[in-house]
């Protein structure tokens, strides 16, 4: 999982579904904690309301490593548990659960493809 968030650490783009509609909005802050990876976006963001009621997204970021794209879920994480998170990835202050929503990726399925084309599969349930 390392390797997943270190491509995360730049600018990534999470697919989600709106009615019938899919959308794709970038990120750009992503962390590691006990083997789960962290996102965070504001409650009044669409993206937020549509992961809150279908958690399933697609998660897509290119950079010096190569690519990964993966499958996801996405918990809402509430209380200590978002605090520590909102702390890791650093860009709101610690505090501000009440405006941000954090989600923690679950069940990823990832492929991760490096520069000189060469694929790995990570699969884990986090």
């Amino acid at each position: 999982m390392d390797k997943i968030v270190e491509m995360l650490q730049g600018v990534f783009f999470i697919a989600t579904e709106d009615g019938d509609q899919p959308r794709v909005r970038p990120f750009d802050g992503a962390a590691l904690i006990d083997d789960k990876i962290y996102i965070e976006t504001l409650r009044e963001k669409n993206v937020a309301k549509q992961l809150i009621l279908n958690p399933k997204c697609e998660v897509f970021a290119m950079g010096d490593l190569g690519q990964v794209r993966f499958s996801a879920v996405a918990r809402l994480a509430e209380g200590d548990e978002a605090e520590e998170a909102i702390a890791a990835i650093g860009k709101y202050h610690e505090g501000a659960t009440d405006k941000v929503a954090i989600f923690a990726l679950e069940n990823i399925l990832a492929k991760l493809t490096d520069r000189d084309g060469a694929i790995s599969e990570i699969a884990g349930v986090i």
